[in-house]
């Protein structure tokens, strides 16, 4: 044998790490990401199947309630706003819109809008109409009862109150 040993050739590519030589916040990064991933996907799969999509499930009841009446029931502002006076005196924007289901069950609560001057044909008559609106009236009920103030329950259909359809009126 000969006193010179033999010295291998150098590696041309340098060494692959071994497990203990991967950074410490490797694997907790990884296993976060994997996480979020997993996480905003399946939210995005149960809001695509409709299971948590409110606004399919209940819809805006909107429409219109007209008072009519004379220039001592219904009463107008130089701005064109109206309003009820005398027995009429809750029927004035703001005023109370309660949605019953056909048990009798309140499904909703909104308000009327401001009250405008519909028409005044003659000096002695006016009508007052007022907007409806009711949020997140829940769909599925058939029809609807809907009662403005105290002023008793108007029956309106599903497809009626969903389409915008409501109207009611009141006075003569």
């Amino acid at each position: 044998m000969s006193d010179e040993q033999s010295v291998p050739p150098m590696p041309t590519e340098p060494p692959a790490p071994s497990p203990k030589q991967r950074p410490g916040w490797l694997v907790p990064v990884s296993t976060g990401i994997a996480g979020l991933v997993l996480g905003i996907g399946s939210t995005l799969l149960v809001q695509a199947a409709g299971g948590d999509d409110e606004a399919a499930r209940t819809f805006t009841l909107t429409g219109t309630v007209e008072v009519m009446g004379d220039t001592k029931t219904v009463v107008t502002t130089n701005s064109g706003l109206c309003g009820g006076t005398g027995g009429y005196n809750d029927l004035r924007g703001g005023a109370s819109v309660t949605v019953y289901d056909k048990a009798g069950l309140i499904v909703g609560t909104g308000s009327l809008g401001s009250g405008t001057v519909k028409d005044a044909a003659t000096a002695y008559k006016r009508t007052c109409r007022f907007a409806v609106s009711v949020p997140d009236v829940p769909r599925g009920k058939e029809f609807y009862q809907v009662e403005v103030s105290h002023r008793g329950k108007v029956n309106v259909s599903e497809s009626d109150a969903v389409a915008g359809l409501f109207a009611a009126s009141i006075g003569d």
